[in-house]
């Protein structure tokens, strides 16, 4: 897998860069921890400040293209949504909430 940064983009407002890249890979399309873990090691960013956004493949295509945001501290990852953080391994699922909700969402219904 090799990973060709695009475009690197300093976001003053929200204390962040924001980077495209494209990643070229053979065989199947690359989980998004691999590409991350990779395009960490590349920008030597820490990797609790590093969110892979979003990674498109073309259909057939061994090459795919992403974004991605480095933030610089902590206090600027409470912008993103819970969804992202799970997706790229930072944020713990909580089991035993979801269920207790699943059970109250059950309750509500009757």
């Amino acid at each position: 897998m090799k990973i060709q940064i695009l475009k690197e983009k300093e976001n003053k407002l929200l204390n962040r860069k924001e980077i495209d890249f494209k990643v070229a890979y053979d065989g199947a399309t690359p989980r998004i921890g691999e590409v991350r873990k990779e395009l960490i090691a590349q920008l030597h960013s820490k990797e609790n400040l590093t969110i892979i956004d979003s990674i498109k493949s073309g259909f057939g295509a061994k090459s795919a293209k992403g974004y991605a945001k480095v933030y610089k501290d902590e206090e600027g990852l409470k912008i993103e949504p819970k969804h992202r953080m799970k997706k790229n391994s930072l944020l713990k699922e909580e089991k035993k909430d979801d269920a207790a909700a699943g059970t109250e969402k059950k309750e509500e219904k009757k």
